[in-house]
This record gives structure tokens, sequence and C-alpha cells, in this order.
């Protein structure tokens, strides 16, 4: 009885071993499988987790900060087809209308105006802030002999002089003398027959005046000259004589047929 008690338990003793190497075995190999699945579906989520941050980043760049810059050798400059804002002016606006010519012109407002210290001799002359328009005369001075049939002294900035013509501008340029000495540039959108602007060239060096003297552009209209021409020597009248901003006149004259 004994020796078979020992007899089985000397088996259940060699036959132990196995059975556990066999379990321990099969529990490596699902550890294993587990891992490297828990692995696999990390790195899945990582990848999807990122690619998500990419696109918010993507969408989430204002338009504002977007900048583009091109260079010169690839955009050249004469065919670019970016171009400056035009500037807005903050000047308000009054309009002059000339029924016996027929145009109307539209200047600032407001400007600055000689105080009465500059007309008066050794007293400093100063500038205000003031209302331009209010120094607008018409006619000629009858006690001056005018080459003009007419002329409106506009503030202390510029005349418009008004003489009857039949020819055409360029005629009126050749007969004064003028043709070979000024530069002439087409001006459009005033509604004249014809306009140019005309600028003195560098070849003048003669003593006096040149032809023209301080004439900048000519329009004509129903057989008239209509010259613009700048004040050098400012009356006794509290007009005008700049602007804060750009103005041009050219840009402001419109003829009413």
């Amino acid at each position: 009885m004994v020796n078979q008690n020992t007899q089985q338990i000397s088996q259940n003793l060699i036959n132990q071993p196995i059975e556990v190497q066999t379990k321990q075995k099969v529990n490596y190999w699902i550890i294993l499988t587990i891992f490297f699945a828990i692995l696999f579906l990390g790195t899945l989520i990582f990848l999807f987790v990122q690619n998500r941050k990419t696109e918010k980043a993507n969408i989430s760049i204002p338009t504002s900060q977007l900048r583009i810059s091109f260079t010169p050798s690839v955009f050249p400059t004469s065919t670019s087809i970016l171009t400056e804002m035009p500037k807005v002016s903050k000047l308000n606006f009054k309009t002059y209308k000339n029924k016996k010519y027929g145009f109307e012109l539209k200047y600032p407002t407001h400007g600055m105006i000689q105080t009465r210290s500059c007309f008066k001799e050794g007293e400093p002359c100063g500038l205000i802030e003031g209302e331009c328009g209010k120094s607008i005369i018409e006619g000629n001075d009858k006690s001056e002999q005018s080459l003009y049939d007419d002329k409106i002294l506009f503030d202390n900035l510029f005349y418009i002089l008004i003489k009857n013509w039949q020819k055409s501008i360029k005629d009126f340029i050749k007969e004064e003398n003028a043709e070979d000495l000024y530069n002439i540039e087409i001006i459009n959108g005033s509604n004249a027959d014809e306009a140019v602007r005309i600028k003195l060239k560098p070849i003048w060096n003669q003593e006096g005046y040149p032809p023209l003297a301080y004439i900048s552009v000519i329009y004509k209209k129903n057989n008239r000259l209509f010259l613009i021409q700048s004040v050098q020597n400012p009356g006794n009248i509290e007009g005008c004589v700049e602007f804060k901003e750009e103005w041009d006149v050219t840009k402001n004259i419109k003829f009413i047929d």
C-alpha cells in the first residue's frame, strides 16, 4: 500500500513541472500578442490625433495675417497686376460754377490762408487755417492792360485766363514762340475740346520770363482758351494760398455742354 502511494506521488511530481512549463509558455505568447495589439492601436490613435491638430491649425489661420511676397524676377514691375491703392482724400469740397463760360470747379472748403500781417510792410507773414473761396474775383482789372479777354482770380492760388481763340492749342503755343520750349501732355476727363499740361524744358536759360510764364494747363472749349496760371505775388486779399493735402485743379475742373 505504501509502495503504491509512493509510486503515485512520484508520478505526480514528474508530471507537474511539464504542466507548469506549458502554462507559462502559453501565457507568454498571449502577453506578447496583447502588447503588440496595444502598441499598434496606440500608434493609430497618435497618428489620428496629430492629423486632426494639423487640420485645425490650417483652418484657424486668419486670412488677414496671410502675406504673399513676389520677387521682381517673377513679376516684373512693368507688367504687374498689383496697383497702388488710390489715396482717399479727407478734404471736403465746394463747387464753383461759371454759367457764362460753362464750367465748374470743385475746390477744398478749407486751406491755409495768409494773415493780415502778410500785407503790412515790415511785419512777419503767417498762415492760419480758414475757409477757401471767399476771394474768388471775376473780371479783368481795368487799370491793367490785359492780353486776355477775361480772367478769374481763385483766391491766392491761380488765375483762370480766358481768351477767344478759333485755332488749336498747338497753334496758340506756336504763335507764342513756345513750341520748342515746353513738354506737352494731353489731359483727359475735363470734357473740353482740347486739354494739355505744359512744362518748361530745362533748356531755357535766358533772362526774364519765358513765354507762357507760370501757365501749367491749357483748355480749349467753344472757341475759347482757358489757361491755368499760378499766382506768384498774392494780392491784398485773405484767400487760400495752399492746402494741407494734395489737390490738382486739372482733376476737378469740368466743362458743361
